[in-house]
């Protein structure tokens, strides 16, 4: 039964002088390890090694990644990943709009002229404020993190957490820096969205699992 597997798009990919194509097979072992990590964080998930899953999802998403990163940026094809692609919210989105001081009354600012009166309760003026924002379903609006060229940030992030100790001297206290992780639910995103960018890059085909190490699909891997 075939699987996933790199094409030789991945050699033929024209990149600028400073970024370069990395190796077919370099790519075609990051891909299974991030599929590998994905089936084993959500094996692992509500288990006492749903940590260290977590960090090797991390790691293998973010190799992806960066193998596939010089082709997602310069290929037209998946211009809209690596710039406009939503990945997650990170704030509510806020809107101008005409609202009333006296009943709290709501219009899009556009409906209405300085010193109209609210239509609701007719007692105050309607004044300019900011209020949330609601979708054409009239759910909450969010402004988005967008576009993959995001995670070159993100990967080796460090926080700074103050700790207190008790010994026989009294009680002090040390700052330790720890590893930030992207939080396994974006990183899925982000796995998801790599599998996309490969689909647009047609660098999946069905393979023989019984093909000699480094053969890729008569594809020669240098």
């Amino acid at each position: 039964m075939g699987s996933q597997l790199l094409t030789s798009t991945v050699g033929a990919m024209m990149m600028s002088e400073s970024e370069s194509v990395a190796p077919a097979q370099d790519i075609r072992n990051s891909y299974r390890q991030a599929l590998q990590a994905r089936r084993e964080y959500r094996r692992l998930m509500g288990s006492e090694l749903e940590g260290a899953a977590h960090e090797g999802l991390h790691e293998a998403v973010f190799d992806l990644y960066e193998v596939l990163r010089p082709m997602i940026k310069e290929a037209n094809a998946t211009e809209d990943q690596w710039v406009n692609e939503e990945l997650w919210p990170v704030s509510r989105k806020y809107i101008d709009a005409a609202c009333c001081p006296n009943c709290d009354h709501v219009e899009q600012l556009e409906q209405f002229d300085d010193g109209d009166r609210c239509p609701n309760c007719n007692r105050a003026t309607m004044e300019v404020d900011e209020v949330p924002a609601v979708d054409e379903h009239g759910d909450p609006a969010y402004v988005w993190e967008q576009g993959l060229r995001t995670l070159d940030g993100l990967r080796n992030r460090t926080q700074t957490r103050t700790v207190e100790h008790d010994d026989a001297l009294g009680t002090y206290e040390t700052e330790v820096s720890e590893r930030q992780l992207l939080e396994p639910e974006k990183l899925i995103v982000v796995a998801d969205i790599l599998d996309e960018c490969m689909q647009q890059l047609d660098l999946l085909v069905s393979f023989d699992d019984d093909l000699p190490t480094g053969q890729l699909s008569g594809v020669d891997p240098k």
